[in-house]
């Protein structure tokens, strides 16, 4: 995987799409700050963590595994902009951990609703089944706000802030990147 950072900002790129600090934060937050690289601190922390929820999609691997990877990859980089291909599957299979990308890949629409306001928008997830999705769609509901009420059984959404909220799942598709990639071509044409 090609990753690339700025220094001074603190922003990465991991294979071009940009890792949002809040994600891995709201899971542990080491860094108030967001990420850094080059030594052993809170910086690195939140990067190493970022990354693993980003390849792995499981937030358990993702605890178990960051601080490790913290200090055998991240903390070594330069304290500098940085632009470089790191095996991250490789170094999680060396530790057990099966490659995402040996698993089928599933598409999920997630509705996120505020009031009368909704928006849509897709997720790609690796995974054996339709059920380890729902699970993980699961998990990441839970990471995304800080006023988690969880799931309401009834309207098959999660809630956020006593209901101000809402995420529920529209869809769930199994796919290829192929055939993702050509359906999302398509209706970037139509519109």
């Amino acid at each position: 995987m090609k990753i690339r950072g700025e220094i001074k900002t603190g922003r990465v790129w991991l294979d071009e799409k940009e890792l949002d600090p809040k994600v891995s934060q709201a899971v542990v937050n080491h860094s108030p700050d967001g990420f850094s690289w080059g030594y052993a601190g809170s910086g690195p922390s939140q990067l190493a963590l970022a990354i693993l929820l980003e390849v792995t999609g499981d937030k358990e691997t993702a605890l178990s595994l960051y601080q490790q990877f913290k200090f055998e990859v991240v903390s070594k980089w330069p304290q500098e902009d940085i632009e470089r291909e790191v095996d991250i599957n490789s170094w999680l299979g060396d530790r057990g951990v099966t490659k995402a990308s040996d698993k089928p890949l599933f598409a999920v629409l997630f509705k996120e609703s505020m009031g009368s306001f909704h928006s849509m928008y897709w997720k790609l997830i690796h995974a054996d089944n339709e059920n380890e999705v729902r699970a993980w769609a699961e998990k990441y509901a839970e990471t995304l706000y800080d006023e988690f009420d969880g799931l309401d059984e009834e309207r098959q959404e999660w809630t956020y802030q006593d209901g101000d909220y809402a995420l529920s799942i529209e869809s769930v598709e199994c796919t290829t990147k192929e055939a993702w990639m050509e359906q999302v071509f398509k209706e970037s044409l139509v519109k």
